[in-house]
């Protein structure tokens, strides 16, 4: 019952940003259809989803376009990219183990086995971006700030056209309102007594870490806001 009325908060506070959504994609899509091919709409849409970057082995495919982009803002190569990504589930598991989440024992399992996708199933909290910029030697500030480069530098270099550009940017635009409306939803049910503020907390650390079931990847660094 009180999972009912915390997903009610949640899908109440984002309905509208969900037909804003799709109306505005919509009319993006429309615009990219009138300018040069250099990407297709299809690509600029999986670039849109997945945050111009990959967030660690076996979480998914990220697309090799948004690596490039965010290689390009980062001054790095692909390669470079590839290998830092590599490390992630290694560093989230050890920074399990020093956390206490889990067991050097279940560490030792992880490591030759399922790796992060056990720390998920465990529940463990991860936030792949600030183990993705320990992995680059950089600040979570200084790899956001390469991500909001990475669109503007692919204009020039070729590799988006404006218009699909601009889609992308109002895409997450929308994600950030989305992610925004949640913390929202889920600090009303807090306050309502449907969650305790470490469940709460739990959820967005989740969300950071993985996506989310409403965000995108990349809404890393956020915690629940004050009034």
């Amino acid at each position: 019952m009180l999972r009912n009325k915390v997903t009610g908060l949640i899908l109440g506070g984002i309905a509208a940003l969900g037909i804003t959504a799709g109306a505005t994609t919509a009319f993006a899509q429309s615009t990219d259809a009138t300018a040069p091919a250099v990407q297709s709409a299809a690509g600029a849409d999986t670039l849109a989803n997945n945050e111009l970057a990959p967030r660690g082995p076996g979480m998914g495919n990220r697309g090799a376009m948004g690596g490039e982009m965010l290689a390009n803002a980062l001054g790095i190569t692909q390669a470079e990219l590839q290998t830092a990504m590599q490390k992630i589930p290694e560093l989230a598991i050890a920074k399990a183990v020093e956390n206490g989440d889990i067991t050097q024992e279940q560490a030792d399992q992880m490591t030759q086995g399922n790796g992060m996708r056990g720390l998920m199933a465990l529940g463990v909290n991860i936030d792949q971006d600030a183990l993705l910029a320990e992995a680059l030697g950089i600040t979570p500030e200084a790899l956001a700030t390469a991500r909001d480069n990475a669109i503007p530098m692919a204009v020039e270099a070729g590799l988006l056209t404006q218009a699909q550009a601009n889609d992308l940017l109002v895409q997450k635009m929308i994600r950030d309102a989305v992610q925004a409306a949640r913390e929202d939803a889920l600090k009303q049910a807090v306050e309502q007594g449907l969650l305790t503020q470490a469940q709460a907390d739990r959820m967005l650390e989740q969300d950071r870490g993985f996506g989310g079931d409403f965000g995108g990847p990349g809404a890393g660094g956020r915690g629940m806001r004050g009034n």
